[in-house]
């Protein structure tokens, strides 16, 4: 897993960007944005449309509820079944977007999750690595 932020994202302004740098950050900012809303509708079969088959899952808050996973999950099926459990559990959870910063093939989401009303928030850094328009790699990297 990841200890820090990728170095695929740079800092750039839009007007200096080729058209086709903008076109490809808005492609990986529409599938995070596509994300988030699957997460929040807890549109299971949308959300892993987006991943590819063999994707990882890496979240260190896994090896809370199923240490024997080390922390990943991989492919679509352990997908369902976590998000499933997930959802069953805690169907008030939600995230609300802060920001989705986008590098080359990667989008790191910012966002707050909220797990009820009463709830407080807490902010999660999540990096999404995608490739030929799906997620192949999602890390949590701060929770």
């Amino acid at each position: 897993m990841p200890e820090n932020i990728s170095p695929n994202f740079i800092a750039t302004t839009p007007d200096r960007e080729e058209p086709e740098v903008v076109a490809a950050r808005e492609k990986i900012r529409g599938i995070a944005t596509r994300w988030l809303a699957a997460f929040n509708e807890k549109n299971i079969n949308n959300l892993l449309d987006l991943y590819a088959p063999d994707a990882a899952y890496h979240n260190p808050m896994l090896l809370e509820v199923h240490p024997e996973t080390g922390g990943t999950i991989r492919g679509r099926e352990e997908m369902r079944k976590l998000w499933g459990e997930v959802f069953k559990k805690m169907p008030k959870l939600s995230y609300l977007v802060m920001g989705i910063e986008t590098g080359s093939g990667e989008a790191l989401v910012t966002y707050m999750r909220k797990m009820d009303d009463k709830s407080t928030t807490r902010e999660v850094r999540e990096l999404l690595k995608i490739k030929d328009g799906k997620i192949i790699e999602s890390t949590v990297l701060a929770a």
